[in-house]
């Protein structure tokens, strides 16, 4: 029963060291999102219209965010049925 607790217990902590390694990983790129969504200068290629071509960086960035918050949901979602 000891070396079951055991592997338990270190399984647990491998999973709480990589779930703070993804919350890291996360919170990196949305700090990168952040920091490129509030320059003042959106590069567009030339064939785009402004105010279009705005709102597709825009959205852009917000799918680069919502993506990984997405696996991380389904991921949780996955867990709780154990």
């Amino acid at each position: 029963m000891a070396p079951f607790v055991s592997l338990l217990q270190a399984i647990r902590r491998t999973i709480d060291k990589k779930t703070v390694e993804v919350y890291q990983l996360f919170n990196e790129e949305l700090n990168l999102v952040k920091k490129e969504f509030n320059t003042k200068t959106v590069d567009l290629p030339p064939m785009y219209p402004h105010y279009a071509g705005s709102a597709a960086w825009a959205r852009m960035l917000k799918r680069r965010i919502d993506r990984p918050m997405n696996v991380r949901t389904c991921c949780l979602m996955n867990t709780q049925n154990y």
